[in-house]
């Protein structure tokens, strides 16, 4: 056998079977999931609509597709009963292990006539217990009916699911998505926003003695995003980040003339629900912004009762990196003042 044989069945016959191996098994895996794909879809748009039928049996089953016409945000589908019965209007909240759907079939004044949660990836135990056929999806779903509106967790007696605080919110904010979904469709009325911070407010309420006068200033110290310094000498208020565990934790830091924190903010962030993304999504933070009020120089979480959020130790960490930026930028700013 010649030397170019070996080379050929030994080195080059291998790669070129395996090459072809490969390019046969993706053509087949491309030609079944195109065979398969319409067919998953319409299997899951079959489940949606025996949903959408139990949930509002007055439609027998018709409904118009208004889905196109929705600018709200977070809506799967809008359908409005074909005979003018109702609405069902599909949405989602964001959760612990991603979104919650859940399906609200309303009457035509927008008053909830039934709440339906469906699959979702929260963790077995917890935000689960929604659609897993425990009693408790049910109960949540028997308190949301007869509200409109707007609905809130823990008030009016929505408790949602004990020990599942974070899906149970994600399943409010799908609720009052779908609620402001059918404002949108049946009365015109624009999508509500999510209120946001407004800091400037946030800054004058802190450091009232500035009189709302503050003007930008550029500093060089590390991570600091903006910095405002109060126009008499006042005070100072700065934007800096800490790095977390999804990226860069802000935090707002107002500051008195003598450096000592009046006001912390933490900022939106890209952290993981039910952990860091807690310092700014309104669960349990205000302790830990307190706690950083009245400090000075520099902070150490554990330490002076900056004990951070429980279970969320690497955003903490961020969080007060962070400030501790801001404190620096404090320092820059000081001296140039004195120079």
């Amino acid at each position: 056998m010649s030397k170019n044989n070996e080379t050929w069945n030994e080195l080059v016959k291998p790669v070129v079977v395996l090459t072809v191996i490969c390019l046969v098994t993706s053509a087949l895996l491309a030609v079944t999931n195109g065979l398969t794909a319409p067919v998953i879809a319409a299997n899951k748009e079959a489940k949606a609509n025996a949903v959408y039928a139990a949930a509002l049996p007055e439609a027998e089953g018709q409904f118009d597709d208004l889905t196109e016409q929705v600018t709200t945000e977070n809506i799967v589908a809008a359908k409005k009963a074909s005979n003018g019965s109702g609405w069902c209007i599909q949405a989602t909240g964001k959760g612990f292990g991603g979104d919650v759907p859940v399906i609200v079939a309303m009457d035509n004044d927008g008053v909830i006539l039934n709440v339906s949660f469906m699959q979702n990836e929260e963790s077995a135990g917890f935000g689960k217990r929604l659609w897993d056929g425990s009693e408790d999806g049910p109960k949540f779903a028997e308190s949301l009916v007869g509200k409109s509106g707007s609905v809130a967790l823990h008030e009016d007696g929505v408790d949602g699911v004990s020990g599942a605080t974070i899906s149970s919110t994600a399943a409010v904010k799908a609720i009052n998505s779908a609620l402001n979904c059918y404002n949108e469709l049946a009365n015109g009325v624009a999508p509500a926003e999510e209120p946001k911070m407004d800091t400037d407010a946030l800054i004058a309420e802190a450091l009232p003695e500035a009189d709302g006068a503050f003007e930008d200033v550029t500093v060089t110290t590390a991570n600091i995003t903006a910095a405002k310094k109060a126009a008499n000498g006042a005070g100072y208020a700065v934007t800096a980040t800490g790095k977390g565990f999804g990226g860069d934790v802000p935090v707002l830091v107002v500051m008195d003339g003598e450096g000592v924190i009046r006001k912390v903010a933490f900022l939106e962030n890209g952290e993981t629900a039910g952990y860091g993304a807690r310092l700014w999504d309104g669960t349990d933070a205000e302790p830990f912004a307190a706690s950083l009020e009245g400090k000075s120089g520099s902070v150490t979480l554990h330490k002076d009762g900056v004990d951070g959020l429980s279970g969320a130790t690497l955003s903490s960490t961020a969080a007060v990196e962070a400030v501790n930026h801001a404190l620096e930028c404090f320092d820059e700013l000081n001296a140039k003042e004195a120079a």
